[in-house]
């Protein structure tokens, strides 16, 4: 990485003390989090199983970062609150992203990102929608008795030249401004039945929330249509990570909290790096608010 000077930063002073900044702290991250991630990621065999169905036309023999590599530096990034492929110029020497992507030196550059994601087309779209059905199945010990398919549109901007797929929705009624009503095959009060059972879908409705605001599935800004099919899926599997993340937390505070919370209080955590040739040691804060909770995620997910 190129280094280049960096002047001190000077801030107010406070009790007669001068306040000062600079970027001399050697080798540090704000990712530490990324460490429990890694081990959803290992459990579930997510990046594995999206690895063995995305088109990577580079010759083996050329390769530098495996076609999985490039998966989980992507997948991971985004679930640490990077949505950019320009924030790889600098991720990409960061250790918590290189360990979590399973790699001891500097991950894939921007353009060799974009390249990958360029490949991305149809057949790859229809294989991460298996790759997500296998997850959701492989969840339940049991076939659930029901299932609730919902489905709904949602809007997601598009931007410059880029090809663009128009779907209109027109609704009509007598009934005013935002009518109550359904219309189903299923025996009972209408009203009971649209408070108890369809309303229940607000959850639904949170988990679009999560992947939209705080996953970045409205990030779709490539100008062609299948590589940003290939981002609104990559923030869909991110979400399975958070999903698995959460399952570990049932029995504590954050057992039913967002992604955004989720990311803040136990992934955005800082931490001093030492590597040498036999293991990286990650120096957290002794002050971490979620530290309890934190120490028992990884006992849980580390396989003994």
């Amino acid at each position: 990485m190129t280094e280049c000077y960096q002047p001190e930063l000077r801030f107010s002073s406070f009790s007669r003390r001068k306040i000062t900044a600079d970027f001399t702290g050697g080798d540090l991250t704000s990712n530490a989090g990324l460490l429990l991630l890694r081990e959803c990621d290992q459990h579930l065999g997510l990046s594995r199983s999206v690895a063995e169905v995305v088109n990577d036309p580079r010759r083996p023999a050329c390769v530098e970062h495996s076609t999985e590599q490039l998966v989980r530096q992507r997948l991971l990034a985004i679930a640490a609150g990077y949505e950019d492929l320009n924030d790889h110029d600098q991720l990409r020497f960061d250790t918590a992203l290189q360990v979590g992507s399973q790699r001891l030196s500097p991950l894939a550059s921007t353009a060799t990102l974009c390249r990958f994601e360029q490949q991305q087309d149809r057949s790859v779209a229809i294989g991460l929608h298996k790759v997500l059905f296998d997850q959701f199945v492989a969840r339940h010990k049991k076939p659930p008795k029901r299932l609730v398919l919902d489905f709904d549109a949602t809007d997601i901007p598009v931007y410059g030249e880029q090809e663009q797929r128009i779907i209109g929705k027109a609704e009509y009624t007598r009934g005013g401004p935002n009518p109550r009503f359904i219309t189903t095959n299923l025996e009972g009060d209408g009203e009971e039945l649209y408070r108890k059972l369809y309303c229940a879908r607000g959850d639904m409705e949170n988990r679009i929330k999560d992947q939209q605001m705080d996953l970045f599935a409205s990030r779709t800004s490539c100008h062609r249509w299948w590589p940003n099919q290939w981002r609104l899926l990559l923030s869909a599997l991110a979400w399975v990570l958070y999903e698995y993340l959460r399952e570990q937390l049932q029995d504590t505070k954050l057992g039913k909290a967002s992604v955004a919370t989720l990311r803040n209080r136990l992934i955005k955590v800082g931490a001093v790096v030492i590597k040498n040739t036999r293991r990286f040691r990650f120096l957290l804060p002794t002050l971490l608010p979620d530290r309890e909770i934190f120490c028992k995620l990884a006992t849980r997910l580390v396989p003994t």
